[in-house]
């Protein structure tokens, strides 16, 4: 069966079996905002915030990046080490620092966070459709990568 540009991954042959060790390291994330999309991009809804951070402040964010949206990091561990991974993480400023931690001590620099603090889901909001606008996922433009 064809199936065009998407491929059915289970014809596939598999890359490397789970018990090979690893052939080279896993990429490492810079520390400045990436200018092109992340393989996979979540969008953390940090503990103790409400609906309204994301079908308010988020729903443009979302319609035009098709984040990942997750309330638990532990599926980012499940993300093969090989793909480039973004979290921007919605936090007030009373949990901003332990979201920040959180992430670091899971992850290190294996993934770019994208922090996002705002007390008040308005100024989110702000924040968040300007990206969608603007095509700016980061807060940074994208490299063209279309010629």
């Amino acid at each position: 069966m064809d199936y065009g540009l998407w491929q059915n991954p289970l014809n596939q042959p598999a890359a490397r079996r789970i018990d090979d060790p690893p052939t080279a390291s896993p990429p490492q994330q810079d520390a400045l905002p990436p200018t092109t999309l992340a393989d996979f991009h979540f969008l953390y809804l940090a503990p103790g915030l409400g609906m309204e951070y994301f079908f308010d402040a988020s729903r443009q964010y979302w319609t035009t990046f098709k984040v990942i949206v997750l309330h638990d990091l532990d599926v980012v561990r499940h993300v093969p080490r090989q793909y480039s991974v973004a979290i921007t993480s919605l936090a007030r400023s009373d949990t901003a620092q332990f979201v920040r931690d959180d992430i670091e001590s899971r992850f290190g620099n294996r993934v770019f966070h994208d922090p996002l603090v705002y007390d008040f889901v308005e100024d989110l909001q702000l924040t968040l459709n300007v990206r969608a606008e603007r095509n700016e996922p980061f807060g940074v433009p994208l490299t063209n990568t279309s010629e």
